[in-house]
């Protein structure tokens, strides 16, 4: 991926479009099961994921995946207030 450059000449690599692009599918409609787990460890359930949702969710540092049923990004939390956060 290109990376992303800043007033100060700096620059940051796009680590989501980088996840998105070395990942793979074998379902016809191209989403990726993805295991949702605490920062203990336990695993809270399965969701799908999408080429956008990966990246979404890694620049916004949340939850955030594909929903088949709505056929767009569901962002966890936004109806229930309850977030899951991105842990490094």
């Amino acid at each position: 991926a290109a990376p992303l450059p800043f007033a100060d000449g700096a620059a940051l690599y796009d680590v989501g479009a980088s996840l998105a692009a070395v990942a793979r599918s074998d379902r016809p409609d191209e989403l990726y099961t993805s295991l949702v787990e605490e920062a203990s460890g336990p695993a809270l359930g399965l969701v799908y994921s999408s080429d956008v949702s990966i990246k979404e969710a890694v620049r916004r540092g949340r939850g955030i995946y594909w929903s088949r049923s709505r056929g767009s990004l569901w962002q966890k939390g936004d109806s229930s207030g309850a977030w899951q956060h991105l842990v490094r």
